[in-house]
Parts: structure tokens; C-alpha cells; sequence
């Protein structure tokens, strides 16, 4: 591979092991984050989206995600009110 002016501390996030170790974390950090969307039900939900909208370091393309998100995880959560 190229350098491009990169440290090979940089380069050592692109070896193949080392991308799925960085997949596996992204895989349960989303798993423990639809456990407890499921486990608190609505109300925080609805909270955690405002607080997330009102962040200052969302770009307008990821707080338009906020909606359909939300209902995504409460579609995915039956029984839930």
C-alpha cells in the first residue's frame, strides 16, 4: 500500500484483523444499545432523540435520521406502548 504521509500507527487500523476486531465492537455496541432501547421502552427513547437532536455536533444529515431511527427501534420492540 501507499503511504500517503500516514504514521503506520494510522495504517495498522486498515489491516484486515484489526477491521474485523473494529466490526465486532460496532456489532455489540449496537447490540447493547437496541437491549436497552428495548428494556426502557418510549419514554427514554423519546428523551435520548431530543437530547440527540439538540446536539450541537450533529450535522443536519445525521439529526434527519432521528425520526426514522426512533421508529425503527420501536417497531423493532413489540409489546412496547
Amino acid at each position: 500500500y501507499v503511504n500517503h504521509g500516514k504514521s503506520t500507527k494510522d495504517l495498522d487500523l486498515l489491516h484486515l484483523p484489526n477491521m474485523r476486531r473494529l466490526k465486532r465492537d460496532w456489532a455489540m455496541s449496537s447490540l447493547i444499545l437496541a437491549q436497552v432501547a428495548v428494556d426502557t421502552g418510549r419514554g427514554p427513547l423519546t428523551e435520548a432523540r431530543k437530547r440527540r437532536a439538540a446536539d450541537p455536533s450533529m450535522s443536519e444529515s445525521e439529526t434527519s435520521l432521528l425520526d426514522e431511527a426512533t421508529r425503527l427501534v420501536l417497531e423493532l420492540t413489540p409489546g412496547r406502548p
